[in-house]
């Protein structure tokens, strides 16, 4: 009994586990896209304010700077684009995230654009992602977290900095974290009608489809001119329209 409630017991925590965290589909690592629950998010539009391609951010000791940007091919890669940050060559294409020491020179990249993988936590309020950036030096990686906020026009960035050996912590709040709310659907545009041979074709120099359907049926006719054609304001029928042209 007791090994059965122990079973219970940890299918209930897998359950739960499952429910909190979901796995996101094949991300689109070169536009910064994913299917999440059914959702498609473009993480692409979460742009700095500052007018940088990239972020950037202090840790709490202020004795590293780190960068992010997961857009295009990542971070810069030319000498002196970045603060205290250049890459070795070899290692400066295709880095998400970077490590400059304030005080030194040296900088090393923690995350590559092209290894990524996505997850999205639905059960917290608000949502919140998880993108881990894999293929760092020497096997270092980084966790992004993207808490939703619909007030956050401009993206806030704040970095936690080495959370356990060789991983990184970076956080961030986005309105486009949260899950879009689809615009209504505009009315349909309504068609016009116009009586051919007693039938009513969609043209656009017509009217209604009720309007062409009294046509049609030979009650809104007038002579105009000398001649029959359809008057919604005659209400007479085409024989009597007709007779009356004569005259």
């Amino acid at each position: 009994m007791f090994k059965t409630l122990l079973i219970n017991l940890l299918f209930l925590n897998f359950s739960l586990a499952l429910l909190i965290t979901q796995q996101c589909n094949s991300p689109d690592t070169t536009n910064a896209k994913c299917l999440c629950n059914g959702t498609e998010y473009d993480f692409s539009m979460i742009q700095p304010s500052d007018g940088n391609s990239y972020f950037s951010a202090p840790d709490s000791n202020n004795k590293f700077v780190y960068y992010f940007q997961m857009t295009g091919d990542g971070l810069p890669s030319s000498p002196g684009s970045m603060a205290y940050c250049t890459f070795s060559s070899g290692l400066e294409n295709g880095n998400a995230a970077g490590r400059a020491s304030i005080n030194g020179s040296s900088c090393f990249p923690i995350g590559a654009v092209s290894q990524q993988s996505w997850e999205i936590n639905i059960t917290h309020n608000p949502q919140v992602f998880h993108i881990t950036f894999s293929g760092g030096l020497e096997g270092r990686q980084t966790i992004l977290s993207v808490i939703c906020d619909p007030k956050a026009d401009d993206p806030v960035f704040s970095v936690k900095g080495e959370v356990r050996p060789m991983v990184f912590q970076f956080n961030m709040t986005s309105k486009y974290a949260c899950n879009p709310i689809n615009p209504p659907t505009p009315p349909p545009v309504d068609k016009r009608y116009v009586c051919i041979n007693n039938k009513c074709e969609v043209n656009n120099t017509g009217g209604t489809l009720e309007d062409c359907g009294k046509i049609c049926k030979n009650i809104y006719w007038g002579c105009i001119n000398g001649y029959c054609i359809p008057n919604l304001s005659s209400g007479l029928n085409r024989t009597m329209c007709q007779q009356l042209c004569k005259h």
